[in-house]
């Protein structure tokens, strides 16, 4: 770390030439770089449940359904692959917070919304090469609140239906010379279906001690431990008709624990130069048992399971046609249901230091170096005597390290009307997997014989003009241009190409998915009329990461392009009356240019005759394109009385006569939002409309037997909202009530693991409210 000392020497003896001393300044994004972002007031009124439903307000951000209340968040931006949020950077206060941001940055753990005080979401602009390591697609930003020059203290009880309790309580007091803020969440719920119980604790603090009036120094802690009863097996769609809220597998237990630790560092050297250190280090484990699935026929269900198993926990089928469809139940072995369990334990820690640099009056300059380290231990225990694997048989036991140094600079240029911001960022990363169950088997394994790395420079810039500017009107235009890439993660940096994933090209596994990015955004504000348009365009290159036993042995090129529209109207009728219109819109097209998907697990799916039919059409229409595999034999001459045998097939892209999309990309989506507040009230009514989307690459538009895959249809839904605000002499009183999904019309939301799990239902009707007090 000796740059360290060394920047803070040379930072020390430029001090001294003035001796003019300011508050500290936290160097965060300019607003106008880009950038959504839900503020205090919007959160406040829409009272949201999750992460998920106050971010599906943005435009450009697309999600999917998934059980509990976003607890792990599933959001993407721009065509970014939405499940578990993996293509996407989290950030909580200028801090990673995805497990491993680099090696597994699935979001398994997702802060509730209900600590945040504002949310930004930057799909452009500088703040993405800023802030990494997914550099593509997006980052999400939460922002807790800031510590408060006076005493403020908030206490909030809500409670709903199916036993839904959340308590929140938050204090935050500050002096001239030190600050202490804290707050504490517990919240539970039984659930939208069956066996979907939730439990979550949190304790967050942080706290602020002004060394000198130039000096400041920061500290804060995380703890948040989680229970839930989260199952990794959908429905069916015949059950989905008729029971859509049924879940037997009511041992299927998710838990996490998670620590986090941040110090922070801020110097005003001068007016003109400020350098900020910060050092972070969390903790993350998740242990998540689930039984094994399988689908069979309802009309076998009673011999298949017998009457043991059937009789406590799968009373539902009673009610359904016995001679038709299929049901998703657990594997039944010699009368024992066999589980797994699949553990992760991650530990992170980096430390960066950035630098503001105003060299002169209209121009500056920001820079940022870190280093960033993880460490991630996966492991997979299976018990073939009981439906829940606290204990079992190692099958897999792997552990991963990275390593990465990262830096990045912009300049800020401004000349009057128009600004230009060139940028640049380079990383660099080792990483390395050891296999300790072979290791265990075999002492003469070389125990980092993985071993992989790579280096990246992507450059960017941003150019802003305002055409027109005056008290009440603005009109300017913004240009983004920049390089992104997506790191190798554990799923895809070590696969080896040999026969079974071979590669068509020499590209290897192990280098990043990169990009070219650009955005042109248009925005006016004509008194109380705001209004935005931006047009959007990414190229992808080695675009190799597909799903569960899914891969593109040829790395692909694939193409995303839209239109975002975002208008607001904020009219203040009469002092007492004022009334809001939000209106944003998605419009978006994506396809793969080029580039062979080998799928495994396309024929595990339950086709019907003339869905089988359909696919075998499609393939002899196009035979350049596609091609079915028994084992390693290519089949010349598919048949549909042979479709049972079929173990793999192939797409390739750049010889399809139609163009595929990306799955969970919808085309359209649209948010509508109206508020009226009067005096003390305030009302909120909120209309959401998602187009069809396609959950796998082929593209199949009608949904298998067994809910595996297919076009999720297009769904709406309504929430309405209301809020009374009662001011008293040393406190005051808010009361809540809110109503999610109004019309309780159940949809298909998502299929929630590829071609296993089947049909996640969402759109249940959920009434709760609560009460505030606020001490000021």
């Amino acid at each position: 770390m000796r740059w360290i000392w060394l920047i803070a020497i040379v930072a020390f003896v430029y001090s001294q030439k003035d001796t003019t001393v300011l508050a500290p300044v936290v160097i965060e994004a300019q607003e106008h770089l880009s950038g959504k972002q839900l503020t205090p007031s919007m959160l406040r009124t829409m009272q949201p449940i999750s992460a998920e439903e106050a971010l599906m307000q943005l435009p450009g951000v697309q999600f999917v359904g998934d059980f509990g209340l976003s607890n792990r968040l599933n959001v993407g931006f721009r065509g970014a692959y939405p499940r578990r949020s993996e293509q996407i950077t989290l950030l909580m206060d200028g801090i990673p917070i995805a497990p491993a941001p680099y090696l597994a940055p699935e979001a398994y753990y997702n802060p509730p919304i209900e600590i945040m005080q504002k949310v930004v979401c930057y799909k452009n602009g500088v703040e993405l090469l800023e802030y990494g390591p997914q550099t593509t697609y997006g980052v999400l930003h939460y922002q807790t609140p800031p510590i408060s020059n006076k005493p403020r203290t908030q206490i909030s009880i809500h409670l709903g239906q199916n036993n839904y309790q959340r308590y929140h309580i938050r204090h935050s007091h500050a002096k001239e010379q030190y600050g202490v803020f804290f707050q504490g969440l517990y919240r539970r719920f039984n659930g939208f279906m069956e066996n979907n119980f939730q439990e979550i604790g949190l304790f967050h603090a942080k706290a602020f001690w002004q060394i000198q009036e130039n000096q400041r120094l920061e500290l804060a802690y995380l703890l948040y431990g989680e229970r839930s009863q989260a199952s990794y097996s959908g429905l069916t769609p015949f059950v989905f008709q008729y029971q859509p809220k049924a879940n037997p597998f009511d041992q299927d237990w998710f838990r996490a624990r998670r620590y986090a630790l941040k110090l922070h560092y801020a110097w005003n050297i001068s007016p003109k130069l400020q350098w900020h250190i910060t050092g972070y280090s969390y903790d993350f484990n998740r242990l998540w048992s689930r039984q094994e699935a399988t689908v069979i026929p309802i009309a076998q269900a009673a011999n298949y399971l017998g009457y043991r198993i059937q009789q406590p926990r799968y009373q539902f089928l009673k009610d359904l046609p016995q001679e038709l469809g299929y049901v998703r139940v657990g594997v039944v072995e010699q009368g024992k249901e066999p589980s797994s369990s699949r553990n992760r334990y991650f530990q992170v820690l980096g430390i960066y230091q950035k630098l503001r640099w105003q060299w002169h009056k209209q121009h500056f300059i920001k820079a940022k170096i870190g280093y960033h380290k993880e460490q991630f231990r996966k492991e997979k225990l299976y018990n073939p005597n009981a439906r829940i694997a606290y204990t079992g048989t190692f099958q897999a036991n792997k552990f991963y390290t990275l390593d990465a140094i990262y830096g990045f600079i912009a300049s800020v240029l401004s000349f009057q009307r128009l600004q230009i911001t060139p940028a640049l960022r380079t990383e660099w990363a080792t990483f390395a997997q050891q296999d300790l169950l072979k290791q265990s088997q075999d002492t003469t394994l070389n125990p980092y014989k993985e071993r992989k790395h790579y280096w990246i420079v992507l450059p960017g810039i941003f150019i802003r003009y305002r055409w027109l500017e005056r008290s009440a009107t603005l009109l300017e235009s913004r240009l983004s241009i920049h390089r992104g890439y997506v790191p190798p993660t554990t799923s895809f940096g070590f696969l080896i190409p040999d026969t079974t994933w071979r590669l068509a090209t020499n590209e290897a596994f192990d280098a990043p998915q990169r990009s070219w990015n650009i955005d042109w955004t248009f925005y006016h504000r004509w008194g109380v009329w705001q209004q935005e348009i931006a047009f959007f365009g990414k190229q992808l290159k080695n675009y190799y990461a597909a799903g569960y036993k899914e891969r593109f042995i040829d790395p692909a090129v694939a193409y995303l392009y839209g239109i975002e529209i975002t208008e607001q109207w904020d009219w203040q009728i009469q002092p007492q009356w004022r009334m809001q219109w939000w209106i944003s819109a998605t419009w978006i097209r994506s396809f793969i240019h080029e580039g062979i998907l080998e799928d495994r697990l396309f024929f595990n799916a339950i086709f019907s005759d003339e869905q089988k039919q359909q696919v075998l059409e499609r393939i002899y229409n196009n035979p350049q394109a596609y091609q079915i595999y028994i084992g390693d034999s290519l089949v010349t001459q598919p048949t549909l009385q042979a479709w049972e045998q079929y173990t793999t097939l192939r797409i390739d892209f750049q010889r399809l006569n139609r163009r595929l999309a990306l799955p969970y990309v919808p085309s359209y989506q649209i948010h509508l939002a109206w508020s009226v507040q009067y005096k003390r009230w305030q009302w909120r009514l909120q209309f959401t409309l998602i187009g069809q989307q396609y959950t796998e690459f082929f593209n199949l538009e009608q949904e298998t037997l067994d809910g595996a895959m297919g076009a999720l249809p297009a769904y709406h839904f309504w929430n309405f909202a209301i809020r009374y605000l009662l001011p008293l002499k040393r406190y005051s009183i808010a009361f809540d009530f809110s109503i999610k999904n109004i019309t309780n019309e159940i949809y298909r939301a998502s299929r929630l693991h590829r071609a296993i799990s089947g049909i996640v239902p969402g759109g249940f009707r959920f009434i709760y409210g609560g009460i505030t007090w606020y001490w000021n």
